[in-house]
C-alpha cells in the first residue's frame, strides 16, 4: 500500500498539468460517442472475460447514458493533444444503475433517498495508453468535488478481477474528509452434475 501511496505521489503533479476535465449534461457527437465507446468496451473487454458479474454497460445502454441528462459525465481530455483519454460517470437516479436495488438506499439510507443525495459511481474508464498514470484518480477527485457536500457515493466492483479499487477512497485528495462504510458481497457458484 505504501508502495502505491508513492507512485500516486509521484504522478499528481503530471495529472494536475496533463488532464482537462469537462463536466457533461449529454454528449451527442457521434464521433465523440464511438471515441467514447472505444475507451470504455476497451477498458472491460479483459475484465467481463474473467468475473462472472458483467462490469460494464452494453454499446446500447452506453449510448443511453451519453444520451440521459440524469448522468453526469465527467471526460478527460489529454491537454497537450486536445485527445479524449477517458470517461467517468456518476448518477443520483439509481434507475441508471438496474444492478442496484433502489429499495436497500430506500430502505437502508432514507433521508439520503429522499433528497436524491445518494450518488451511484457508475464507471470509470481510461485510453489503455494513459492508464496507470494517475488520470482515473484525477478523475474521481472531481467528481467527489463535485457532488454536493452532504451527499453519499456508492460504487462496486469485483473484488477478485480489482482488489485494490476499493482503497481509491484513501488516495484521493479528499480522504481526510471521507467516511467509508462496507455494505456487502456477491458470489458466484457454479453447481455440476456428478
Amino acid at each position: 500500500m505504501k508502495k502505491l501511496y508513492k507512485i500516486l505521489n509521484r504522478i499528481k503533479s503530471n495529472v494536475e498539468e496533463d488532464l482537462l476535465i469537462q463536466k457533461r449534461e449529454i454528449v451527442d457527437s457521434f464521433k465523440e460517442k464511438e471515441e467514447l465507446w472505444k475507451i470504455y468496451d476497451d477498458s472491460f473487454l479483459r475484465t467481463n472475460k474473467e468475473t462472472p458479474c458483467r462490469q460494464s454497460l452494453d454499446k446500447k445502454h452506453f449510448f443511453d447514458v451519453l444520451m440521459s441528462s440524469s448522468v453526469a459525465k465527467y471526460i478527460a481530455i489529454f491537454k497537450p493533444s486536445k485527445k479524449i483519454i477517458g470517461i467517468g460517470m456518476i448518477s443520483n437516479d439509481l434507475k441508471n444503475s438496474p444492478w442496484i436495488s433502489e429499495d436497500y438506499f430506500k430502505s437502508q439510507f432514507a433521508g439520503y433517498f429522499s433528497e436524491k443525495l445518494i450518488y451511484y459511481f457508475m464507471g470509470i474508464a481510461i485510453s489503455k495508453e494513459y492508464r496507470r498514470r494517475g488520470y482515473a484518480i484525477g478523475i474521481i477527485e472531481y467528481i467527489i468535488d463535485d457532488i454536493p457536500q452532504n451527499a453519499i457515493m456508492g460504487f462496486d466492483h469485483s473484488q477478485k478481477k480489482n482488489p485494490y479499487i476499493k482503497y481509491f477512497t484513501s488516495m484521493v485528495k479528499q480522504s481526510r474528509f471521507i467516511k467509508r462504510k462496507y455494505l456487502d458481497s456477491q458470489r458466484y457458484y457454479l453447481v455440476y452434475k456428478k
